[in-house]
């Protein structure tokens, strides 16, 4: 959250509700980051069909491997914010 723009003071008075938004609406940040990524790595390699195929092919893999790893994190992160901020009161 605090690569996206937050800072810490602020995160610290987050409810769990409002950092769960935060944190979706970053997760949907960087899917369209990812799909923008892919449209200049077109652009910008002048990819054959063939070529760009196979790039998407290849970042799709890393997505997967990402996408298989996201709910563990996700969870992971829940449970530290969660003892963080049950710790607060």
């Amino acid at each position: 959250m605090i690569s996206a723009g937050h800072s810490w003071s602020d995160i610290k008075k987050y409810s769990l509700a409002e950092a769960g938004v935060f944190l979706k609406a970053i997760i949907r940040k960087n899917r369209r980051d990812y799909v923008s990524n892919l449209n200049q790595l077109w652009y910008g390699s002048n990819l054959t069909q063939e070529g760009l195929q196979k790039a998407v092919t290849e970042l799709s893999k890393r997505v997967k491997e990402e996408k298989d790893l996201e709910p563990k994190e996700i969870q992971a992160e829940w449970k530290r914010l969660a003892g963080f901020m049950s710790g607060r009161r």
